[in-house]
């Protein structure tokens, strides 16, 4: 074992004795390395990953390796990716952790927003710069399916369709024969099921790094282009806005079935892509469409209404009380106009002709508001 290490002689910690400059002899240990695979080289730098024993120490390793070379090595940098069963990949972050335990105690998430966090999870940190980040509301890696009633499902999720979690999610129903007669039947899957699915599940257990897969990105193009058509055909913007995460859910779908079969693709798997993607917006539209659209309606024409008006931009640079006052009402405005008249005066914006009458804007006003008037007279 190196110097540098949390190993104990005689109870003292050797990286104690290290930052002091005492070398002590340490005993050698057996260990073994089962694998290492070279991943990639860019000199200086060699990337390699090795599956060992415990008791090994990777910078030992790069030493050893370097003597052997002729060359010396250090260790640059060094990830875990995996203690017995248990992988990085599924790992929680701090901030993850930080999360779930406010969300036990204070129920300080709504459900919305787990899934909005689950869907949008990021490999490292926060996804954007941003109120998120600054709050640290941290990506979510969870697994949520729910059972409901259509009536239910459409009244918990009325307050969410227009803020993203809608199309985050993935809604199937069923369809009830016209004439249903009896109960449903439901049971568990049975051994031989399982057994069929345990090498798919094994597969997908030992996947591991990034995996691509051409033929997956190219159907994940095309639906997104069909449904660009689809879009410019109809209008219809509920149906544009929902399709987008429907690609992403499909090709999902798509690389773990991939995955599954050994990295093998089929025809079965893009029909069926095609199919569930299809399906899921026509659940989507079917169930929430129209009032989606009435939400995204009453959005925009709150974006579309006026900001206040700057009154005084609307009169001439010479202007009567009496033409003020004409188009004060006129806006529907309410209040004391000779107020208006007061403040405008105080804030230098303009001043009375006490000959004619008149008010006139100001220069500096016209500067600040008005700069083509400005010029102009």
């Amino acid at each position: 074992p190196p110097m540098y290490s949390a190993l104990k002689v005689n109870g003292q910690k050797l990286c104690d004795l290290a930052r002091k400059g005492i070398q002590v002899e340490r005993k050698p240990r057996d260990i073994v390395i089962h694998q290492i695979v070279l991943e990639n080289i860019a000199l200086p730098l060699v990337k390699f990953s090795v599956t060992c024993s415990k008791g090994t120490y990777i910078r030992t390793l790069c030493q050893d390796v370097g003597e052997k070379l002729g060359c010396g090595a250090c260790m640059d940098s060094l990830v875990r990716t995996r203690v017995s069963n248990f992988a990085v990949e599924d790992s929680l972050k701090l901030d993850e952790i930080e999360q779930l335990s406010q969300i036990r105690a204070t129920g300080g998430a709504k459900p919305s927003e787990l899934i909005r966090l689950s869907f949008d999870r990021a490999l490292y940190g926060q996804e954007r710069v941003g109120h998120d980040s600054v709050s640290g509301t941290p990506p979510l890696r969870l697994n949520i399916t729910a059972s409901t009633t259509e009536a239910a499902g459409m009244s918990y999720l009325k307050p969410e369709l227009v803020n993203g979690t809608l199309s985050r999610l993935s809604i199937s129903t069923i369809i009830k024969p016209v004439e249903m007669r009896g109960i449903p039947n439901f049971g568990n899957y049975d051994e031989r099921y399982k057994r069929l699915l345990k090498p798919f599940l094994r597969a997908l257990d030992e996947a591991k790094g990034l995996i691509e897969c051409r033929q997956a990105v190219e159907m994940a193009k095309q639906m997104l282009e069909e449904n660009e058509t689809l879009y410019e055909l109809s209008s219809d913007e509920e149906f544009q806005v929902l399709s987008y995460r429907s690609v992403r859910m499909a090709y999902d779908r798509a690389m773990l079935l991939y995955i599954s079969q050994g990295c093998r693709w089929t025809t079965e798997i893009e029909l069926f892509c095609r199919w569930s993607m299809q399906y899921d917006l026509w659940c989507k539209l079917h169930f929430f469409g129209s009032e989606m659209h009435a939400q995204n309606s009453k959005q925009q024409a709150c974006q579309r209404c006026r900001g206040p008006r700057n009154l005084l931009r609307s009169l001439p640079t010479r202007f009567e009380y009496a033409h003020f006052l004409a188009v004060y009402h006129a806006q529907g405005r309410t209040g004391d106009p000779r107020q208006l008249i007061h403040t405008w005066t105080n804030r230098g914006y303009v001043t009375l002709d006490e000959q004619s009458g008149e008010y006139v804007k100001t220069v500096d006003y016209l500067r600040k508001f008005e700069p083509d008037n400005l010029e102009t007279n």
